[in-house]
């Protein structure tokens, strides 16, 4: 596989303007919405606050990040060329605020089943560089016809660096 460079037209804007942003486009959000039954964990009788899941995710290796930028078309080079991401005030490379949401997503349908997903919001905070671990955590904040969790991703020092919400349906699918 080969990775190219993409040009440097990319701006990555004054490092003033990037106050707790992990990409030139501020807080970008990422939202995946899936249709269709559910399957997976009962959840009739959950409660405000419980815990869903709280997990570490290891960090992704620089090779991971710029074949992760190969794979989306991401043409930013912020993710894979230090020098770039040290113009923009970054000391190396930074990692793609969807590698966080594809964690999400992953541990989400591992614990309540495929359909069941229904929207998966995130706001990117803080930049995450390669080799840096994430605890994952998923908190019942709403309780409806739907449940609403409270997702948050943050490093070992407890810098949070993603936030958002996903919508989930409370029963598994009918056969």
């Amino acid at each position: 596989m080969s990775l190219r460079k993409a040009p440097r037209a990319v701006s990555c804007g004054s490092p003033r303007s990037r106050t707790n942003t992990a990409s030139p486009d501020r807080n970008r959000s990422h939202c995946v919405r899936s249709r269709g039954s559910s399957n997976g964990v009962d959840m009739l009788n959950e409660e405000v606050g419980r815990l869903v899941f709280e997990r570490q995710v290891s960090g992704a290796t620089r090779d991971a990040i710029a074949m992760f930028s190969a794979a989306t078309e991401d043409p930013n080079p912020i993710h894979v060329d230090d020098g770039f991401a040290k113009e923009c005030g970054f000391p190396q490379v930074i990692q793609q605020g969807p590698m966080t949401t594809a964690h999400f997503a992953r541990l989400l349908v591992e614990r309540l089943g495929r359909q069941r997903l229904k929207v998966l919001d995130l706001t990117f905070t803080a930049p995450v560089f390669p080799h840096e671990a994430l605890a994952l955590t998923a908190k019942v904040a709403k309780v409806e016809d739907d449940l609403t969790l409270d997702l948050t991703a943050a490093k070992q020092d407890g810098t949070v660096t993603a936030k958002g919400f996903a919508i989930v349906s409370r029963t598994p699918a009918r056969k």
